[in-house]
């Protein structure tokens, strides 16, 4: 063999143990690859667990939605459930209106008035009172008695389809155009009046005017400021009259208590005297008055805190009213039929 082939076999050895070292090389670093630690997963947010709608929110997707009916059921469900009779409920106010709105979509005006009412005074007993809320269903049940099926004829206009709340705005316009001019008058009497009677139907009139006020423009400014001077008016011709009845009450509870001889004669036995069959007549009266002062007292301080006001002031007139009340009954019952 001659020294270039000795040469080139050499070079082809070098060549092989080379690529077997690579191979081998190679090999190793897949197993070392393969050994290594897996890189860290990357990390992921935590995962929201699933609310379960509340009956607010199934029964506002059903009228929404336009399925009324299924949404007075689940209602209905919800407001008769167990739990209602124990825990307070921060969601009334809500499922009234809405119970308030299926109905006058259903144009079953008459079952609606009386929810939007009761989703207006759940909603000014919070603390504090939902004021816009109360507005807002206070007016609507103006609304429901206002139209009929919905549907709502302003004075020399065309009829509006207030189902939708968003037509509504003009509606409440138009009634309390209307209620203004028609209460003017009543007020400037009032004012001058000495006397409760016109007070008591009046009161609520000027707190529904203030709703519709306050939800066709916004604001209730020009119903605060004659409620402010007519509300104190009133206050005062009620305090006065429940001072009249209080010596009034008093007597009669006197007279009722006063002895009486047996046929005249004190000599004979002695007797508590009672009332007449008149003044038992005039004292029922005075209990019928002064529940109706009682009760328009009332009125007054849920539809003021529905306007945003405190109602304090009414406080102390309800407390008296019914304290001579009470005093009035017992009277009473102490009397014959």
């Amino acid at each position: 063999m001659n020294t270039a082939s000795r040469t080139e076999r050499r070079s082809i050895l070098k060549v092989a143990l080379l690529a077997t070292a690579l191979a081998t090389g190679a090999a190793q670093l897949g197993s070392f690859a393969a050994d290594a630690p897996a890189a860290a997963p990357t990390p992921q947010p935590p995962a929201v667990p699933s609310v379960a709608p509340t009956a607010v929110d199934e029964a506002q997707r059903l009228v929404d939605g336009g399925d009324y009916r299924k949404a007075l059921e689940v209602i209905n469900r919800e407001m008769s459930s167990a739990k209602r009779g124990t825990d307070a409920a921060a969601d009334r106010h809500i499922l009234l209106n809405l119970k308030g709105e299926a109905l006058f979509r259903l144009g079953e005006n008459g079952m609606a008035i009386t929810a939007f009412q009761k989703a207006a005074e759940a909603a000014g007993q919070m603390d504090p009172p939902d004021v816009k809320f109360a507005g807002a269903a206070r007016a609507n049940s103006l609304l429901a008695k206002a139209a009929p099926k919905h549907i709502f004829k302003p004075a020399g206009g065309e009829a509006i389809d207030v189902a939708n709340p968003a037509m509504r705005v003009p509606a409440f316009a138009s009634m309390y155009d209307t209620m203004s001019k028609q209460l003017n008058p009543k007020i400037a009497a009032a004012r001058k009046e000495g006397t409760l009677p016109p007070m008591f139907a009046l009161l609520p009139q000027l707190f529904d005017l203030g709703s519709l006020e306050y939800m066709s423009k916004g604001a209730a400014t020009g119903t605060t400021e004659i409620l402010q001077s007519f509300g104190q008016h009133a206050r005062d011709l009620i305090n006065s009259e429940l001072k009249r009845l209080t010596i009034r009450i008093h007597h009669t509870g006197d007279m009722a208590d006063s002895l009486a001889g047996s046929g005249g004669n004190w000599n004979g036995s002695i007797g508590r005297r009672g009332l007449t069959t008149n003044e038992r007549k005039a004292l029922d009266e005075d209990i019928k008055y002064m529940q109706q002062i009682e009760r328009t007292a009332h009125q007054a301080r849920n539809a003021a805190r529905q306007l945003g006001f405190t109602g304090e002031k009414w406080d102390s007139i309800i407390q008296t009213s019914a304290e001579l009340i009470d005093r009035a009954i017992v009277i009473r019952e102490a009397e014959p039929s």
